[in-house]
């Protein structure tokens, strides 16, 4: 997953993380913090006030993805993960993070969280890991979730693609009612390392899947619709009520909101002028090329008759 260069912090407490990078010498924790927002791919700080016959160093940072996470444990640090806004952003329908992962919206742990369409996902509180459920009912540790590129990477462990395959194969054909998709291909050869937990020194084989764009929230009355503004709850095309757009509004699932209309038309504005430009530079070097060749055509055509006399 790429790096995040957020300014924002989820606060988690009492928790074991995978092997930090040890940073003594921090006088208090906000220069333990702006150790970690000065570089983007920091993922995670934990500041402790040393004292007397306490070893621990003052401030702990996390380079690499967190791994090995357990909540509530025994002489355990608070723990800073840093998150995009979004992700602590006050939305009643996102399910409750799973260890140090967040679910963004749609995908599901539960029937009161996310959209059901998307409830493929479980959360293993014995050791804080999200587990997602192929169409065959074998369960797969999530790795990584990217809310904005709208896709999840699963460790397939020691097993051929076979599994892998057969879940694509289930995708295509159930494309309609299905809204996950394996992007990419299998390959059993090409492993990750997982570095500075107690997964180190262990192989394992990871796979890409994106989930489709979702539709507007399901609802069953108006109060369900409070986290989406300009919408209301009423009968979609299929029968089904949702929260649909307020007029002047439309639905963009990208940030999975009502946005303004003129939002949309701008949109579309710029889209039509850029394939106008882009339209006028091909045809402008078509008719360069064009004159071009013919100049090049009159003078072999004048150079032939000279030599010809």
């Amino acid at each position: 997953m790429s790096p995040l260069c957020s300014q924002n912090f989820l606060e988690l407490k009492s928790m074991k993380a995978g092997k930090p990078d040890a940073e003594p010498g921090y006088s208090d924790e906000n220069d333990c913090m702006n150790k970690c927002l000065s570089k983007c791919n920091c993922q995670a700080y934990s500041y402790h006030k040393a004292e007397k016959g306490d070893n621990n160093f003052t401030c702990w940072t996390w380079f690499k993805d967190l791994n090995n996470i357990q909540e509530q444990y025994d002489r355990g640090r608070d723990l800073k993960v840093r998150v995009p806004l979004s992700a602590i952003a006050s939305v009643k329908r996102k399910c409750e993070i799973c260890g140090t992962t967040i679910i963004p919206y749609p995908l599901s742990t539960g029937p009161n969280c996310g959209d059901k369409m998307y409830f493929r996902f479980h959360c293993d509180d014995s050791i804080s890991q999200l587990m997602f459920e192929a169409p065959d009912g074998a369960y797969y540790r999530v790795t990584g979730i990217d809310e904005e590129l709208q896709k999840f990477s699963i460790d397939v462990g020691n097993a051929d693609c076979t599994a892998i395959e057969s879940m694509g194969n289930y995708m295509q054909q159930h494309n309609q009612s299905w809204p996950f998709h394996v992007i990419g291909r299998c390959d059993a050869n090409r492993s990750n390392i997982i570095l500075g937990s107690s997964f180190e020194g262990t192989r394992f084989a990871e796979v890409e899947i994106g989930w489709a764009k979702p539709s507007e929230p399901l609802c069953n009355s108006l109060d369900e619709c409070n986290d989406w503004q300009h919408s209301t709850c009423s009968s979609a095309t299929n029968g089904m009520k949702r929260c649909l757009c307020s007029k002047s509004f439309w639905w963009d699932p990208k940030t999975v909101s009502c946005i303004p209309a003129s939002t949309k038309k701008g949109r579309s504005l710029y889209l039509v002028l850029l394939g106008v430009i882009a339209a006028s530079v091909i045809i402008l070097c078509a008719s360069f090329f064009l004159y071009y060749l013919r100049r090049s055509t009159k003078f072999t055509g004048r150079g032939t008759q000279y030599a010809n006399s």
